[in-house]
C-alpha cells in the first residue's frame, strides 16, 4: 500500500524515484510483482508525459523570483481557509494534488479553495474508477481514491501540456536502440485545459497556450476521449471562451481536452 501511494505521489513530484534504499529486496519495490511493476510503469510514463509542464515549471523555479514546483495552498489561495492544510499541494499553477497519506484508505477528505476544480483525467483513469464531478470551491469533499488512484484536480484557467506519445527516456536515445528519447519531446501534444477562468502557459520552447473567458461548457467533439484536435497554431472557440495555441511547430498535432 505504501509503495503504491509513494509511486502515485512521485509522478506528481519534480523528481520521481523508488527510494527503496540499499537493500531493495527487503522492501516492496517496482519488481516485487506484476502488480507493482504495472503500477510503477503506469505512473512513470505519466510523469514522463508531464515533461513539457514540469520542464517549464523548473525554468520558472530557477529564475529570479520564481516559485518552486510544489506550492503550498496558502501561497496560491491566501484568502481561503487553507492555512492548516498540510497534505495537499499545488504542482505549478494548474494542478491540485491530494495524496492519500493514511494506510489502506480508499478515499480522502480534500479541501478545495475558492475556484472551479475539474478532475485531472490521467489520475482517475484506473480500471474501475469513475472520474469524480467538478467541484466549485470553497468546499470540503470526501473523494474516492482506490489504491491505484491519486486525487489530482485542475484549477479553472489551468493548462497542462503533455507529451502525446510514450517517450522512453529524457536523454538522447542511443543510435539504433529503437527508443524514443529527448529528441521526441518536441513532437505532438495532449493539453488539458480547465474551463471557467482566464489562464495561460508557455513551454520552454516558446509554444504557448492562452484561455480567455469564463465559459465552462465543453465544445462538441467526435473523438472518443472528447478531445478537440488541431494542427500547428490554432484558435478554438467555445461557449463563452476562446483557446489559442501559438508558436507551435507547424506539423504538431495537439489533442485539447477541455475539463
Amino acid at each position: 500500500d505504501l509503495f503504491f501511494r509513494w509511486t502515485e505521489l512521485g509522478a506528481f513530484s519534480p523528481i520521481m524515484r523508488t527510494h527503496h534504499g540499499t537493500k531493495p529486496t527487503l522492501n516492496v519495490n517496482a519488481f516485487t510483482s506484476e502488480q507493482t511493476l504495472s503500477h510503477w510503469s503506469r505512473y512513470a510514463r505519466l510523469h514522463t508525459r508531464l515533461y513539457p509542464y514540469l520542464r517549464a515549471l523548473a525554468h520558472t523555479a530557477t529564475s529570479k523570483g520564481g516559485a518552486p514546483l510544489w506550492v503550498p495552498l496558502p501561497l496560491r489561495f491566501p484568502g481561503d481557509d487553507v492555512w492548516a492544510v498540510k497534505d495537499e499541494v499545488m504542482l505549478g499553477p494548474a494542478l491540485l494534488v491530494a495524496p492519500v497519506v493514511t494506510a489502506h484508505a480508499v478515499h480522502r477528505h480534500v479541501r478545495f479553495p475558492s475556484a472551479r476544480f475539474a478532475p485531472f483525467p490521467f489520475s482517475f483513469d484506473a480500471a474501475g474508477a469513475s472520474p469524480p464531478a467538478v467541484v466549485d470551491g470553497p468546499a470540503d469533499v470526501d473523494v474516492l481514491a482506490p489504491q491505484d488512484v491519486i486525487p489530482v484536480y485542475v484549477v479553472a484557467g489551468g493548462i497542462v501540456p503533455m507529451l502525446a506519445d510514450d517517450v522512453d527516456t529524457l536523454v538522447p536515445a542511443p543510435p539504433g536502440s529503437g527508443l524514443k528519447g529527448l529528441e521526441a519531446t518536441e513532437g505532438d501534444r495532449v493539453v488539458v485545459v480547465a474551463l471557467g477562468a482566464d489562464g495561460s502557459f508557455t513551454e520552454e520552447s516558446g509554444a504557448s497556450y492562452t484561455l480567455t473567458g469564463d465559459g465552462s461548457t465543453k465544445p462538441a467533439s467526435t473523438e472518443p476521449d472528447g478531445a478537440v484536435v488541431v494542427t500547428g497554431d490554432a484558435t478554438i472557440k467555445g461557449d463563452g471562451f476562446t483557446f489559442t495555441l501559438a508558436h507551435q511547430p507547424a506539423t504538431r498535432t495537439t489533442r485539447v481536452l477541455f475539463e
